[in-house]
């Protein structure tokens, strides 16, 4: 089965295509100009896999939170192909694809942040278990405090994504305050061959949730300064 997998939430882009156990993908630092370069992005991954656009079967996006921008491009972009081309789409929270691009220490936790702006983080933690990605605390908008309170180790937790990347800090004070075990990776680039494989497992296990592009929707975790704006100005 040919599955294309789009997640845009963060400043990285992942494209991702994967036939049959052949794994092809496109993940950068692109800033958040997804809406300029991620056609001519998916075009050259399609040219380097030798994959037609028409082959493809399955789709999936990721649906965040994360960037409003980033998931709004991800989400409508795969809405617009699924449509086009009449195939399946699966939406996944952006933090499970991190995740199960993640490999643990002894089926360990793996905590994701993703940089929220504002003091804030966008932040889940999963379990892994014989290859399998659970979640602990699903997505959700926090303070780094917050978050790792929320917290309750049982060994090493794997931490990636670039909400630690600017609050290490907090996360270094609280785990030695707390005597929590913890390893950070630094410009953690998430997996295509994890991605795909994780709509194809999703989609393999319950098809007739897919069938329906308009019920992908994006998932924001709060109101965007605009609506907020608006919603001041008309109270």
């Amino acid at each position: 089965m040919i599955t294309l997998t789009i997640e845009s939430s963060t400043d990285i882009e992942l494209l991702a295509l994967t036939r049959g156990e052949e794994h092809f993908q496109f993940a950068e630092k692109t800033g958040l100009s997804h809406s300029t370069d991620m056609f001519v992005n998916l075009k050259w991954l399609l040219d380097s896999a030798r994959i037609k656009i028409g082959q493809i079967e399955i789709i999936g996006a990721g649906t965040g939170p994360g960037s409003f921008t980033g998931v709004r491009i991800a989400v409508s972009t795969a809405r617009m192909l699924a449509q086009i081309l009449e195939v399946p789409l699966v939406g996944l929270k952006s933090h499970e694809i991190y995740a199960a691009s993640c490999e643990t220490v002894n089926n360990g936790l793996i905590a994701v942040a993703f940089d929220a702006k504002k003091y804030r983080v966008y932040a889940a933690l999963y379990s892994r278990e014989n290859g399998s990605t659970s979640p602990v605390i699903e997505p959700g908008d926090f303070t780094m405090t917050e978050f790792l309170e929320k917290i309750q180790p049982s060994g090493m937790i794997t931490c990636i994504g670039d909400g630690f990347s600017r609050y290490s800090a907090e996360l270094g004070d609280y785990a030695a305050t707390k005597g929590m075990e913890y390893r950070f990776i630094e410009d953690f680039m998430p997996s295509g061959k994890a991605a795909s494989l994780l709509v194809q497992k999703k989609f393999g296990e319950s098809p007739q949730n897919y069938t329906d592009y308009l019920k992908i929707l994006p998932g924001y975790e709060r109101l965007s300064d605009a609506e907020n704006a608006y919603n001041r100005r008309n109270r």
